[in-house]
């Protein structure tokens, strides 16, 4: 068709610059839809997917392109079958399995120190035992709040939570291993689905520092209308472990409790109609959530 030359040579440009993944809401269903009737800046939320053969395939928004306008237009939903049909009961069941996974290895180590205490009768050793009771205690508690706010209704009678309470959980979340946050979001409530995407998106993005680093936090727009900003910054950074199959439609894994978190952060995104885009770029990893148009 007349418009694959066009489509090829953004696709060809995009390559060089950073690489990005997008979250709906765009939508192209209609062989005959032109290149030229998508965004001007549409080049900057194109999302590599996979190579097809020898035939580049990309994702716009929702929509799966490729260089030939014959392929089939798929959706977000429609491309990620049987994980798209995943119950609400299934669902909770793997959120449940996630907070278990995340808090099993502090209260073990809590058991092992009581164990210690009871057995040993060395002052040097009970004092580490002690410290290590309190560490890991400590860590627990910061998992199981964050978790309260990021998966739950954290015990709040109305739709909105404020963001003092989001602040306090992500910086005992974060900061309880390698990583230091830089919380930037005027003081105020939001509503409750924005809360939950910007903290596992926060959640993401420690994935994107496996050796540690700092994770800078920006909200912008209306408090009704947020939009949030993650930088990720350390050695070794790399983009969200599982987000971006899951926002390109591609869904290499089976879903458990190492996988359920970036499925729900895309589920959020959905339920709070705002658009969620992941980037590398130079040493850095850009998370980006915006309303939908």
């Amino acid at each position: 068709m007349a418009h694959d030359g066009a489509l090829v040579a953004a696709v060809t440009a995009f390559f060089t610059g950073p690489k990005v993944v997008c979250f709906p809401p765009y939508s192209c269903r209609s062989q005959e839809a032109a290149w030229h009737s998508f965004p001007a800046y549409a080049i900057n939320v194109v999302a590599i997917c996979a190579p097809a053969s020898s035939m580049l395939t990309c994702a716009y928004g929702n929509s799966l392109l490729a260089s030939t306008w014959e392929s089939a237009v798929l959706s977000w939903g429609e491309t990620m079958t049987s994980v798209g049909n995943l119950s609400d009961l299934e669902l909770a069941a793997l959120i449940s399995s996630k907070i278990c996974h995340d808090v099993i290895g502090p209260v073990g180590a809590i058991y092992n120190g009581l164990e210690v205490l009871d057995e040993d009768g060395d002052e040097d050793s009970r004092a580490y035992a002690l410290e290590v009771i309190r560490s890991f205690t400590e860590q627990a508690s910061a998992k199981l709040q964050f978790a309260r706010f990021a998966f739950g209704a954290a015990g709040s009678a109305g739709s909105v939570i404020d963001l003092g309470d989001v602040a306090n959980v992500s910086k005992g979340f974060v900061e309880s291993g390698k990583h230091k946050l830089h919380w930037g979001a005027a003081p105020g409530q939001m509503p409750k689905d924005q809360v939950k995407l910007l903290l596992n998106m926060v959640a993401s993005a420690l994935t994107a520092l496996p050796r540690g680093g700092e994770i800078s936090v920006e909200v912008g727009g209306s408090l009704e209308r947020p939009s949030f900003v993650i930088r990720c910054r350390g050695k070794g950074a790399r983009l969200p472990q599982h987000l971006p199959a899951f926002l390109a439609g591609t869904v290499p894994v089976t879903l458990d409790a190492l996988t359920i978190q970036p499925y729900y952060t895309c589920r959020l995104a959905h339920a709070a109609g705002m658009q969620l885009s992941v980037a590398q770029t130079g040493e850095d990893v850009l998370m980006r959530a915006v309303p939908a148009l």
